[in-house]
């Protein structure tokens, strides 16, 4: 595919926006450097009348070269990869569909529940191990305080009433 270059939304005559997610500078005539956030997606500041704002690159990509992004919608990764910002790999989404994407698609655990539905190894206090799926219902079922259970887990915590976790 061809790279193709549109003005960014919100400061044209200042910058443009690849189809591959580059960014060009009009007034300095050079492609500008893209960074990796805290998060791992990339990221730009851009200056117009003297004010900076930072901005993610494939909320460029998508705004430019597909459509403007409504309230409540987020930017999918089609492949998973954060620095693939190729308009062909993005898409607008809603947060559910997005994190159905990475879980049903790219099999990964995300969404506010995630860390619910990881493995644990729960001891009991006679010493037997028992594969746990889903440690808040376990404790539901035992009567046990799931937030000490995850400290056992976790190594903040030796027991709890006799019972030990550990991660699977």
């Amino acid at each position: 595919m061809a790279e193709r270059w549109k003005d960014v939304v919100g400061y044209e005559g200042y910058y443009e926006i690849s189809n591959r997610g580059c960014v060009w500078s009009v007034n300095n005539n050079k492609v500008r450097k893209i960074y990796t956030n805290r998060s791992g997606y990339q990221s730009i500041c851009l200056v117009r009348d003297t004010i900076p704002h930072t901005t993610l690159i494939h909320h460029l990509v998508l705004d430019a070269f597909k459509r403007m992004r409504n309230d409540g919608e987020e930017c999918n990764h089609k492949d998973g990869v954060k620095t693939n910002n190729r308009v062909g790999n993005l898409e607008w989404c809603t947060c559910s569909q997005n994190q159905r994407h990475s879980r049903d698609v790219l099999k990964s655990n995300v969404g506010k529940f995630a860390r619910l539905s990881k493995h644990f190894i729960v001891i009991d206090p006679d010493g037997n191990e028992h594969a746990v799926h889903g440690l808040r219902q376990f404790c539901r079922e035992e009567n046990l305080n799931v937030n000490s259970m995850r400290k056992i887990a976790n190594g903040k915590q030796k027991q709890h009433y006799g019972w030990g976790c550990r991660h699977d």
